[in-house]
């Protein structure tokens, strides 16, 4: 009987799957492969294929596979995480110009609600041994947040982005004056975030730097809610010119 194509497909399948009970990688490879050629954006196929390919170590294969899949429209999550995989693949192979671009294309899905993707990209960057790139990513994403109507989420998502160029400055780059000026960019975005504060004020302290101090503090103090607010601060201004 001639089968149509759905029935060549689920034939197919089911010959793939044997092959895969015998442990046989080629040829379960090449019957997905036949697959793929009825389908060409079959999920499941696609996804099988790069879990093999990745296996064996099939780089060229794997990146193929996976740009199948972004081909297929995939959900804002599906594509993301496809995309991380194209950035490990092309830096399994040494290309490290094609990670890193895979890994700012990541980086474009941030949003307010979910700055994720910043935090993987800038991840990724640091990983390839690009850590100052990776915190100057992350504080032009950060500049590229803040819905001025949604002041609450605007605020959570950029301190998290700081937060991270901060400790990415000091852990990957060793380099407290980069460190200091994430900290004190974020705080002027996000003045009331107690961890960029901290970070600020002992950084400062460590490089002796009282000229960008004072002019920190100022802001913070022309910003500060109430007089409470403001007297906290002023008593925590005090405190740092004394250790100084």
């Amino acid at each position: 009987a001639v089968q149509d194509g759905a029935e060549k497909v689920a034939t197919l399948r089911t010959i793939a799957a044997l092959h895969r009970e015998r442990g046989d990688r080629a040829a379960e490879a090449r019957t997905h492969l036949r697959v793929l050629a009825m389908s060409t954006r079959d999920a499941s196929t696609l996804a099988r294929l790069g879990a093999l390919y990745a296996e064996t170590g099939e780089r060229e294969r794997l990146g193929a596979v996976l740009a199948l899949e972004l081909e297929g429209e995939p959900t804002p999550e599906k594509r993301r995480g496809t995309l991380l995989r194209l950035a490990s693949a092309a830096r399994a192979k040494g290309d490290l110009e094609q990670s890193e671009a895979f890994l700012r294309e990541v980086a474009t899905a941030a949003t307010d609600d979910d700055p994720s993707p910043l935090l993987d990209a800038a991840f990724g960057l640091a990983e390839l041994g690009r850590a100052r790139e990776a915190v100057r990513l992350l504080r032009e994403g950060a500049r590229g947040l803040g819905d001025p109507d949604r002041a609450a989420l605007r605020g959570s998502a950029v301190e998290r982005v700081y937060r991270e160029a901060v400790r990415l400055a000091l852990r990957g780059l060793e380099d407290a004056r980069v460190a200091l000026d994430a900290a004190v960019e974020g705080l002027d975005r996000v003045p009331g975030s107690s961890t960029l504060l901290v970070a600020f004020e002992t950084l400062a302290l460590q490089l002796k730097d009282v000229d960008l101090a004072e002019r920190t503090y100022g802001s913070l103090l022309e910003r500060a809610m109430g007089p409470h607010g403001r007297q906290a601060l002023a008593y925590r201004q005090g405190r740092w010119l004394e250790q100084v």
